[in-house]
């Protein structure tokens, strides 16, 4: 037998490959789980997950005075992917309620409702931090022209 290698004994190896093990040496199978506890699981770790990001995004960029390109491009990938962890947590549930029947189905609406609330406000967040500043629609029209302006080079000297 090697030293750096593990090698099976020759007389173990014939009784494998002759079917001779003891039937006590069966292997152990990893049940699945439920399908509706690991959907229970997700969604609890979904909401979870929403809880920490906000603390994170209120630190390292609403309440941030040194805001960079790091936090902003952190901030929008957060958000990005929480969304689409959202609408996969639909797809599933979706999918289960509706191998289920129609009890199911309705039980999923209110959990579903509450996931795309939660999706509305992380797109809203998504657009009024990263989107074209024309898009937004929280800014005052002159402000939106004035960028406009300064982006043309369209600058007037202010006489002091």
């Amino acid at each position: 037998m090697s030293k750096t290698t593990l090698e099976i004994p020759k007389v173990l190896m014939t009784r494998i490959k002759r079917g001779l093990t003891p039937a006590t040496s069966q292997g152990w199978v990893v049940e699945a789980e439920d399908p509706a506890n690991a959907l229970t699981r997700a969604i609890g770790e979904w909401f979870t997950e929403l809880g920490q990001n906000d603390g994170l995004f209120k630190k390292h960029v609403y309440d941030n005075d040194s805001l960079n390109d790091l936090d902003m491009r952190q901030h929008c990938g957060r958000i990005c992917g929480l969304v689409s962890d959202g609408q996969h947590l639909i797809l599933d549930i979706m999918t289960w309620a509706h191998t289920q029947g129609e009890d199911a189905m309705q039980e999923a609406k209110p959990i579903i409702k509450a996931i795309d609330q939660k999706i509305k406000k992380l797109t809203d967040e998504l657009f009024a931090w990263h989107a074209p500043l024309d898009s937004q629609t929280d800014i005052p029209e002159s402000f939106k022209q004035a960028a406009r302006e300064v982006k043309e080079g369209k600058l007037e000297d202010l006489d002091l």
